[in-house]
């Protein structure tokens, strides 16, 4: 081989060997990217679920009570306890009047209520359980 296809074939493969490594840097560009989206995503989330945790471990007020319509039901365990269904607070504060039958609207009462034991709730009526 004479010196000019030894040189021909050194510049070849370090043309390839550029080419890998700036495919390389794209990739890791994109992993990194991908990386800090997803960690945004985790905060959000961890934030969330915080808020969540929150909603469902305090119980809620006597007057938020009044606000979410009062006691939809109270039920009585076997060992005494008395569970009450509370609706949960709504996002943005507006009901959706007038959508769906009263059928629907008392099954999303319950899909989007919470259940919390008489004794955690400082109501001045108590309800009677069925």
């Amino acid at each position: 081989a004479t010196q000019n296809q030894k040189v021909q074939k050194y510049q070849q493969l370090m043309k390839e060997a550029k080419a890998r490594i700036d495919g390389y840097e794209q990739r890791e560009k994109e992993l990194r990217e991908s990386l800090s989206k997803s960690q945004a995503q985790r905060l959000a989330l961890q934030e969330q679920m915080g808020s969540i945790t929150k909603v469902f471990s305090v119980p809620p007020t006597k007057e938020q009570i009044a606000e979410r319509g009062g006691i939809l039901v109270a039920v009585e365990a076997d060992n005494d306890d008395v569970w009450c269904l509370i609706r949960s607070a709504k996002e943005g504060g507006a009901d959706d009047a007038g959508e769906g039958s009263d059928a629907d609207r008392g099954d999303e009462q319950t899909r989007n209520g919470a259940w919390w034991l008489l004794s955690q709730l400082h109501v001045e009526d108590k309800p009677v359980p069925v």
